[in-house]
């Protein structure tokens, strides 16, 4: 499916690091919920045209969108997501513990099948582990697998499901009320708003972030299965989490995708019930994402050149130059960054796009901090040293020429580090967070410097 031309979707990385950017950058996901006291502005999000009748979608924890999403409907297998959550919260199932598959289980199995029902197939003297039946539950929705897990709890699957409800009261869901612990009843009846506040602090659990993101898992006696989600496939910055249909619930989904946007990991959560079909969940779940993104990189401003060249003279203390004359004429005297510009220009270490032009409000790229950092400190003569070496990055063929120096030399000197998955980025632009990181690592590499400034220049 095509991806959304934005700022924010130009932040698209690989999904194996699509949260970790290492070094100065922030590393692991974010709660799903607010951090540090910020809400979310719901302003930011302009909503994309939704074919689903009942829907809800949070960024960051914040619901900013929806319609029909305080009216509570069938929620098939999504019900689950409260399964899961209630035994990884209130942990009064151990995951550590194993079943034997009995004849009632079987009999389960059997009669499920005649139904209609989505079932884990299983024969007497079978043994699971919870830990196994739980990641059955969340990534290949058998039906059996959550009356199985419930049944262990105090008061078998009724005082399971009492304790579901009691955690939906709990958690301020007052649009939320399950009858099992599979979704199979058309009375399990939870809001669009509702489910995706449910599945925003699910995502909190780590165990429950890591079961619903997998491909794929491999289960005793039934081998390696797919993830029923396909959206998994579809978009790289898909997360999970859950799908399910009966005749009552129609086709829903409770969804999620993060990326990094602005150098904040943003986490898009949604909830789509009575869709028409998988297809126009999965086309709807992505057009959500697409605008949670596109919203955060309103939120999350990126960096432009001339803020930055400003910045990195401030943290070396480059005191401002005002000549009549500028030097770019596309920087004009009145820009606050304008003084500190110049004196970045006459220390030698900035140099224009063209003569006499700087291109001060496009974004800086991680390749141009690159240059910058290592000419502003003086180690150019280790950037050509080392622009004959292959790069350590795996998407090195993409650091242009003019760069692949001064790349290795940040790396080397510790400016600057790569994503998890080994790539650098050379294109990819950075932010006011992420700026305010790497000047602070910027500033420990020059006190390094100053103290043993032959052992750094002499470096290989």
């Amino acid at each position: 499916m095509a991806r959304a031309n934005s700022i924010g979707r130009r932040l698209i990385v690989s999904s194996a690091s699509l949260l970790a950017l290492v070094g100065f950058c922030l590393t692991g996901p974010a709660a799903a919920g607010a951090s540090g006291g910020f809400v979310f502005p719901a302003s930011a999000f302009t909503p994309p045209a939704v074919s689903v009748p009942n829907w809800s979608v949070a960024v960051n924890g914040t619901v900013v969108g929806g319609q029909r999403a305080f009216t509570p409907v069938a929620t098939a297998s999504t019900a689950k997501i409260m399964t899961a959550y209630v035994i990884l919260s209130s942990h009064v199932i151990s995951l550590s513990r194993s079943i034997v598959i009995t004849p009632q289980d079987v009999a389960q199995y059997r009669a499920g099948l005649r139904a209609d029902d989505w079932m884990m197939p299983v024969r007497v003297g079978e043994r699971f582990t919870n830990l196994q039946l739980l990641n059955a539950l969340l990534v290949r929705s058998y039906d059996n697998t959550a009356t199985m897990l419930a049944a262990q709890a105090p008061g078998g699957i009724a005082g399971f499901v009492r304790l579901m409800n009691e955690t939906a009261r709990n958690l301020g869901l007052t649009e939320t009320n399950f009858v099992d612990p599979s979704g199979l009843s058309a009375q399990d009846r939870v809001s669009p708003e509702n489910m995706t506040l449910l599945a925003t602090r699910a995502l909190n659990i780590p165990t429950f972030r890591q079961i619903v993101a997998q491909a794929s898992i491999t289960l005793p006696y039934v081998g390696t299965v797919p993830n029923i989600d396909r959206l998994l496939m579809l978009d790289p910055a898909a997360i999970g989490i859950k799908t399910g249909w009966t005749t009552a619930a129609g086709h829903t989904m409770v969804f999620a995708g993060e990326e990094q946007i602005g150098g904040q990991p943003v986490t898009v959560v949604g909830t789509l019930d009575r869709a028409s079909s998988y297809a126009a969940l999965y086309q709807n779940a992505e057009a959500l994402i697409n605008a949670g993104f596109t919203a955060a990189g309103q939120v999350y401003p990126l960096a432009t050149r001339a803020a930055f060249v400003s910045s990195l003279a401030q943290a070396l203390n480059l005191a401002p130059i005002s000549p009549a004359t500028p030097t770019f004429s596309d920087l004009p005297p009145t820009s606050p960054d304008y003084g500190y510009v110049e004196a970045a220009y006459q220390a030698g270490w900035l140099k224009g796009v063209a003569p006499g032009l700087m291109d001060p409000n496009n974004l800086i790229t991680r390749a141009e901090a690159a240059k910058m950092e290592v000419m502003a400190l003086g180690q150019t003569a280790l950037a050509d040293a080392l622009y004959l070496n292959r790069s350590k990055f795996t998407d090195s063929r993409q650091i242009p020429a003019w760069a692949l120096g001064y790349v290795n030399a940040a790396a080397k000197l510790g400016l600057f580090r790569g994503y998890r998955s080994g790539a650098f980025g050379p294109a990819l632009p950075l932010d006011q967070p992420v700026v305010k990181a790497a000047l602070s690592q910027f500033r420990t590499v020059a006190a390094t410097i100053r103290q043993a400034p032959t052992a750094a220049a002499s470096a290989p």
